[in-house]
């Protein structure tokens, strides 16, 4: 028994120890998820770029086989398909991933297709509703912490396939004009190369548009004499939106003719960049027709006007004369509701009415802001740029170009709020953020003053980095002429991350790490973002993970690390000298390398439900080593998890317990011996019980005859000696049922009836009235207390009756003068106790220790003052345990001894 109790305080110590090391594994993860923080954040930033996107976002997850499941959807995503988010992410693959991305990841399985790669193209998709839409797909691969996925970005096309056939629609119509026109229409570009020729151009100059197109205008029709004046028509022409002049060209035959001019120019939409010279002509040779040609030009420049997207208002003192298309479209209004109106009153906000007003006088007005109202209400800003012209020399009207900026406005604000969000960065971040400007620090954030302990940002501002670094860095360089280097590196290869040496304001210099980014401005300068993230813990951590490391590779168990999978990353050396395994043979592998066979697939499977679920796995190992040997191994294996409570990886701590095994075999078989002998022994006293008992009930039932019948006839010896003869038989017979109960607890073949029963009723009463002839005969009183209405216990009624029966009996037979008390109460727990006290002899302390061992007595052998084999209390104890109940004793020697029963429930 004692060598059992010693294995299990080495079992013990060995859990505690590998428990320790599992708490250091466990904190080595969390260093080395430490020491991957940024590349994480820059993932995490990025996706939550992707959650603030207008467009569709779909993550998948990837494996070798393609797709495998769908792992997140922005909110876009929901509205655009009509889910919700939970409906979304539960569809089949197939019903949110159009087959094209099936297609993709398979031929990235296949390495055809490049995990940095953007992949776009256009499909349909069923939403909800079952509508079919058109969509624009952009599709690539990432990979984060090892895992790879998906990433779609989905644009809903509806709204541009229909704005695509309105400006298809419009451009046709376009060109049917500029190609059926009479005009000599012809486009140019900054260098005068013919980009547009209609068919009037064809028929004025006799060259075809395939003679022409690509070719410089001045080069084909402009005479020589006047190509100096027409290079400064020319810049007039692109220095203004609109331009009116005459020249003479020539045509394929060397014909002179004279053509009247209107110009206009095609801008960019994002720049306002002028970008091509749109010219209308009328061949005014003969003067005759001079006057039908201009009048059918101004009508053909106002058909043209009104392709611009600009809109176009002609008034006089703000009354509006004609207006185009554009206009119409933009306001709301309809041409006839605009002409002849005040348009400064109609649809010009109050506040800038005076300031249009007053503008109205100026000769030229260069474009200003405003705002408007259209037909509808809705307030909208405006650019207005104006310009008067005479007609005939004589009447003055003013041209007005009007555009709806809100576009732009919008793109402005969102430039502000971009600045704005930038400078809250910059300020609000954790980190040192700090601009470099031709080596010397000339912006820095809070975070920097404080890490430095300076007072404020002007002790910073001004200064190169080496005057904020000690004398030289950690690789004997000197910090002046390393930090140019490091810039230089920098500004060369548009970023460089290092670690570095800083000093405090104090004196104090600590360990930071350095990121530097080249930023080119828009004067062509070049300027470096810093950012200084202090590693003094990671400098830390590092070495304590060093320690940690050596502890592993030195562990005298087992221990390997696998990852989400179960594929071995890493091994210790005890590993090897168990198994025969070195790194390079397992690494990649799972530990099925070890599997011999012998354990059930529903092992394995309790094993992975375990530790999937997060909880540890404990449990024995029967593998095989790499040269066929069979061993066991107890092993703990735990989830690791990260910050966020993922599981990443499994660490399992391993002992060969191949010998223990064995010893633990032999100790099974020397208990069953054991318990074959007791069995055994049980079955001889029940045999010798039966054949003590017959002859002493035998030899009982004759001494009482014969006591009876010659009591009349002999002498007090002899009525002595038939009195003596009883009581040595009632002896024997007591003992022989000792040993028998003894032998049955022992066995656990005693099956225990457990009932309700009132324990001074049921027990107590019982015993006290047994006793009490005994008790007088001795001259000693016998009594009972109690001080609880509360009585009933559940118990099994004959070894509760034992329990007191051989407390009371003790009581008396160790008690020569006094007293034997029973008491019964409840304490604070409501635990039933029943104590029974004596003024006996009472019992040495150093040997209560033992007093409930069997056949344990104070006096032994055949001096010893009292009758008993150290059955008794043996049985007390045992009985309390059946019972749910505990011993407990008091006692001194020549004053008396106090057993205390406490029953722990009463239920």
């Amino acid at each position: 028994m004692k060598s059992k109790s010693n294995s299990e305080n080495e079992s013990e110590k060995l859990r505690s120890q590998i428990a320790s090391l599992e708490t250091k594994l466990s904190e080595a993860d969390q260093k080395i998820s430490a020491l991957s923080n940024a590349a994480e954040e820059l993932e995490q930033k990025y996706l939550s770029l992707l959650e603030g996107s207008n467009e569709a976002v779909f993550i998948f997850s990837l494996t070798d086989d393609g797709i495998d499941s769908l792992l997140e959807v922005n909110e876009a995503a929901c509205a655009m398909f009509g889910y919700k988010k939970n409906e979304l992410l539960n569809l089949p693959i197939k019903n949110v991933c159009p087959p094209k991305i099936v297609r993709l990841a398979e031929e990235k399985r296949k390495g055809i297709l490049k995990e940095n790669d953007w992949n776009s193209f256009e499909t349909v998709q069923i939403i909800k509703s079952g509508v079919k839409i058109p969509i624009e797909v952009r599709f690539k691969i990432f990979k984060i912490a090892k895992r790879e996925i998906a990433v779609s970005l989905i644009k809903n096309l509806s709204a541009d396939k229909e704005t695509q056939k309105v400006l298809l629609h419009e451009k046709e119509f376009s060109k049917r004009i500029i190609e059926t026109s009479a005009l000599i229409i012809v486009g140019l570009d900054k260098n005068h190369v013919i980009r547009i020729f209609n068919k009037g151009a064809e028929k004025t100059t006799g060259f075809s548009k395939r003679e022409v197109l690509g070719k410089d205008w001045f080069e084909i029709f402009i005479p020589g004499f006047i190509e100096e004046d027409m290079e400064k028509v020319w810049r007039d022409a692109w220095g203004v939106k609109h331009h009116s002049y005459i020249n003479p060209i020539l045509t394929k035959e060397g014909e002179k003719k004279i053509i009247s001019w209107q110009t206009t120019g095609i801008y960019d939409d994002e720049n306002e960049e002028n970008h091509l010279l749109i010219s209308l002509g009328i061949d005014i040779t003969k003067n005759s027709l001079m006057e039908w040609k201009l009048k059918k030009s101004e009508e053909n420049f106002k058909n043209l006007s009104n392709l611009t997207f600009e809109g176009i208002l002609i008034h006089k003192n703000g009354i509006a004369v004609d207006v185009n298309y554009a206009l119409t479209k933009m306001t709301g209004y309809s041409r006839e509701e605009l002409i002849g109106k005040d348009l400064i009153k109609l649809f010009l906000l109050e506040k800038y009415k005076k300031i249009v007003a007053e503008k109205i006088s100026a000769e030229y007005t260069e474009p200003y802001e405003v705002e408007g109202m259209k037909k509808d209400g809705a307030i909208f800003p405006i650019e207005l740029e104006s310009r008067n012209v005479f007609i005939e020399g004589k009447e003055k009207l003013r041209v007005t170009a009007v555009r709806d900026i809100t576009v732009r406005k919008k793109l402005y604000q969102k430039l502000h709020e971009s600045e704005k969000r930038y400078r809250e960065l910059f300020e609000k971040t954790e980190d040192a953020t700090l601009i470099i400007e031709d080596k010397k620090f000339v912006l820095c954030n809070e975070a920097a003053v404080k890490m430095l302990n300076y007072k404020n940002k002007d002790e910073l501002l001004n200064l190169h980095p080496a005057e904020l670094s000690p004398v030289f860095q950690p690789d004997g360089k000197n910090s002046l002429i390393k930090a140019d280097e490091m810039m230089r590196t920098a500004l060369e290869k548009g970023s460089h991350r290092f670690e570095w040496l800083h000093k405090r304001a104090d004196g104090y210099v600590f360990p930071v790490e350095v990121l530097l980014t080249k930023i080119s401005t828009d004067d062509g300068k070049n300027i470096l973002h810093t950012v200084w993230r202090d590693i003094t813990d990671r400098k830390h951590a590092e070495k304590e993970l060093q320690k940690l490391s050596q502890a592993i590779v030195q562990s005298p168990v087992i221990v390997f690390i696998t990852d989400m999978i179960g594929d071995i990353e890493y091994v210790n050396p005890k590993f090897t000298e168990i198994t025969g395994y070195t790194l390079n043979e397992v690494k990649n592998k799972t530990p099925r390398v070890l599997k011999s066979g012998y354990h059930s697939n529903e092992f394995y499977e309790n094993l992975w439900r375990t530790l999937l679920s997060g909880n540890v796995w404990s449990g024995e190992f029967r593998n095989k080593k790499k040269n066929g040997e069979l061993y066991w191994e107890s092993a703990n294996i735990s989830p690791i998890k990260n910050d966020a409570g993922k599981i990443t990886h499994f660490v399992a701590v391993k002992e060969d317990i191949t010998e223990k095994k064995k010893m633990l075999d032999e100790l099974i078989a020397s208990k069953v011996k054991a318990e074959s002998a007791n069995k055994m022994k049980s079955i001889f006293l029940a045999q010798m019980s039966h054949e003590i008992r017959t002859p002493i009930n035998a030899m009982l039932s004759l001494s009482s005859l014969l006591k009876d019948d010659l009591e009349d006839q002999v002498d007090e010896d002899t009525k002595l000696s038939f009195e003596l003869i009883g009581r040595a038989g009632i002896r024997i017979i007591r003992t022989v049922d000792l040993l028998l109960n003894l032998s049955e607890i022992q066995a656990g073949t005693y099956e225990p009836i457990y009932e309700r029963i009132d324990i001074y009723a049921d027990i107590l009463g019982k015993i006290i009235v047994n006793y009490k002839k005994q008790a007088k005969d001795k001259g000693i009183k016998i009594g009972i207390e109690i001080n609880t209405n509360e009585t009933e216990i559940l118990a099994d009624v004959y070894t509760v009756e034992q329990i007191f029966t051989q407390l009371v009996d003790n009581a008396i037979k160790y008690t020569n003068q006094g007293e034997v008390t029973i008491k019964i109460y409840r304490n604070n727990q409501e635990q039933l106790i029943v104590e029974v006290s004596d003024t006996g002899i009472g019992i040495k302390g150093e040997y209560l220790t033992e007093l409930f061992e069997p056949f344990s007595q104070e006096e032994m052998g055949y001096t010893r003052k009292y009758e008993g084999n150290g059955i008794g209390l043996a049985l007390v104890k045992s009985y309390c345990d059946l019972n749910k109940a505990t011993v407990e004793i008091e006692s001194v020697k020549g004053k008396g001894s106090t057993f205390k029963v406490v029953f722990l429930s009463s239920q």
